[in-house]
């Protein structure tokens, strides 16, 4: 199959997503048998399970705290632009 030119860098890039995504998963199941030598493994897969949702709250909370401070978006060219044609409109238009 002939991939062209455009689109072969975003295939690269989602091919080295998805094995940096496996990487992750086995690094999860690499922990998790790491505390398995001293702990029950449902326990180690609830002290790592705990430790990922600890993580991801904190990163979504963070994320959310940087949208809330993102300013609106506000074309503000755009309204300025739509002002003045709309003056234009009503000094050219005779009454």
């Amino acid at each position: 199959m002939i991939i062209s030119a455009a689109i072969r860098p975003h295939a690269s890039l989602t091919g080295a997503s998805l094995a940096g995504f496996l990487m992750l998963q086995a690094l999860v199941a690499t922990v998790i048998a790491a505390l398995a030598l001293s702990l029950p493994v449902r326990a180690a897969a609830l002290i790592v399970i705990s430790a990922l949702g600890v993580i991801a709250a904190a990163l979504a909370l963070s994320g959310k705290k940087q949208i809330g401070k993102a300013a609106p978006p506000a074309p503000r060219s755009t309204i300025e632009n739509a002002k003045a044609d709309m003056a234009e409109i009503k000094r050219s238009t005779p009454r």
